[in-house]
């Protein structure tokens, strides 16, 4: 009798332990399920770093919530080897928070990665859709038959420029990271249903032809000085419309017809010499389309071309006049390091948006706009069927200073006054009892306007939402946005004194008590049953 009580003692005892094993493996197993489940759809993973380098800023998350077609980013390199790279560890998890973003709206985003050092054939699938060449390390964005190619070599820049500060060879380079901003960029290229299609003309000439091109006699070493000035500025802006749901090509006016249908914007960006009345024909006609309007330019003067009447006269029928000045000014400036001129610094008057409507509403209000070495514009009143308007201007304490003028020119002596940046110009057509067209022409005063130094350094210029929000304005297009560079620091995780005893204290000290304290609870208890 005595063993039989042993036994079912035994045997209660073994069946409970059995059955709360069994009960913690559901919970745990439940627990697992549940949790993978949340991971996918919020950011249970919390960042750490004091740079939060694996984080996404919260105009990426806006654009994933209300992303509403499924993405594919197709990674060329093996995962694993990503981890464990410097820096390039960053990048899977910052896939990830694209993902889990992603799966909170009406989107999805599909992460994968591939070594197509041993599997080539996997590029076809993407390269079908894609004229460029794609290869080890390139970033595929892809949606449909749309598709957008980066390398994340690229989401990583040195920059040791400063605002307040010259640049100098001493000064301690700063890693940037800016692939947020291309994955999410590529990501509304591709699921922009309706991008506008923009022409950027492509030439160093009047006549609309290049260098190579012209049988001008013109000093061809100024011209070659000017398009390696030109060509910094002229791609970031390129790139940031590509990027931003405008599908870009260069133009050339001699060759091509710049239809109406093909564009809805032109950019001319700094022309050397003066139009031909035929290539002012062309652009009339294009702002024209037909009597249906509904086509842009973006017009941006040379920082050092003048004697320009034909185009000089298209401006003026818009009201508007391009000086042969600059606007500088010795009291309220800000400093800018211009990479067009081999990271030279100079001063940018001060400038205050005056026409709000015309630029909606910037995410970082409080950051400079740089505009350096700006022609002035005069906004003329001789034409009543256009409605125009400054949109960035100087303070009162800036003036002009004419193009030619020698060093015997004194800023003292110079007329102080507000003076126009940036200008848009307007004309409306009714098209018939309830709608109407508008065709406008927007001024920038400044090529640097869209130097990579300045437009390029999100986080100390508000140049590029300033250029994109009133681009978009003009064109009536939405859904744009600007994701800030992240800046890298060395040390990844801060840890205090205080913490660090504290976690010391945890992991040498109480973790160990709690875990033997348990021990002799459940051997003591186990003993007097």
């Amino acid at each position: 009798m005595k063993n039989n009580a042993k036994f079912m003692k035994k045997l209660k005892y073994g069946s409970m332990a059995a059955v709360i094993t069994a009960i913690v493996i559901a919970i745990v197993i439940v627990l697992n399920i549940v949790m993978s489940s949340l991971m996918k759809r919020y950011p249970i993973k919390f960042d750490l770093t004091s740079d939060n380098r694996y984080e996404l800023c919260s105009e990426s998350k806006t654009v994933l919530k209300n992303m509403k077609s499924d993405v594919e980013i197709a990674v060329m390199y093996p995962e694993e080897t990503l981890k464990q790279m410097n820096y390039y560890n960053m990048i899977p998890a910052i896939l990830e928070k694209y993902q889990v973003y992603a799966n909170q709206g009406k989107g999805n985003v599909d992460i994968k990665y591939y070594d197509i050092t041993k599997d080539p054939d996997v590029v076809s699938k993407y390269s079908k859709n894609y004229n460029g060449t794609i290869t080890q390390g390139s970033v595929v964005v892809s949606c449909g038959d749309k598709v957008k190619v980066a390398n994340i070599k690229s989401f990583f820049t040195q920059d040791s420029s400063s605002q307040n500060q010259t640049q100098s060879s001493s000064q301690e380079q700063k890693l940037l990271f800016v692939g947020e901003s291309t994955i999410t960029s590529d990501i509304m290229s591709v699921t922009d249903a309706n991008p506008l299609k923009a022409g950027v003309l492509a030439y160093l000439n009047g006549d609309g032809s290049t260098s190579q091109e012209s049988s001008s006699s013109q000093d061809s070493s100024s011209q070659t000085i000017f398009s390696d000035m030109a060509a910094y500025p002229v791609s970031q802006l390129y790139s940031l419309l590509d990027s931003n749901g405008y599908t870009c090509s260069e133009v050339t006016i001699l060759k091509d017809k710049l239809s109406a249908d093909d564009y809805d914007l032109l950019v001319i960006p700094a022309p050397e010499s003066d139009f031909t009345p035929d290539v002012i024909s062309k652009l009339e006609d294009f702002l024209y389309n037909g009597g249906k309007y509904g086509r842009n330019i973006l017009y941006i003067p040379s920082p050092t071309a003048k004697n320009l009447p034909n185009i000089q006269g298209l401006l003026a029928k818009w009201s508007i006049q391009v000086e042969d000045s600059y606007v500088l000014d010795d009291d309220s400036s800000i400093s800018a390091s211009l990479q067009a001129l081999s990271g030279q610094s100079t001063m940018a008057p001060t400038a205050t948006i005056s026409n709000t409507d015309a630029v909606g509403e910037l995410p970082n209000a409080s950051l400079p706009i740089a505009v350096p070495y700006s022609r002035a514009i005069t906004l003329l009143s001789k034409n009543s069927d256009v409605t125009a308007s400054a949109i960035l201007q100087s303070s009162k304490t800036s003036y002009q200073r004419p193009l030619d003028s020698g060093e015997n020119f004194k800023s003292s002596d110079a007329k102080k006054d507000v003076n126009n940046l940036v200008t848009i110009s307007t004309r409306k057509v009714q098209l018939d009892n309830t709608s109407t067209a508008t065709s406008s022409i927007l001024v920038f005063g400044s090529l640097f306007i869209a130097d990579p130094s300045v437009m390029g350094n999100t986080s100390a210029y508000n140049n590029a939402n300033f250029v994109l929000n009133t681009v978009n304005k003009m064109t009536g297009k939405e859904n744009s946005v600007v994701i800030p560079q992240k800046n890298l620091e060395q040390h990844v995780i801060t840890v205090s004194k205080s913490q660090l005893g504290a976690l010391r204290a945890a992991v040498v000290y109480i973790i160990p008590a709690f875990v033997v304290v348990c021990g002799l609870v459940v051997f003591v208890r186990r003993k007097n049953k």
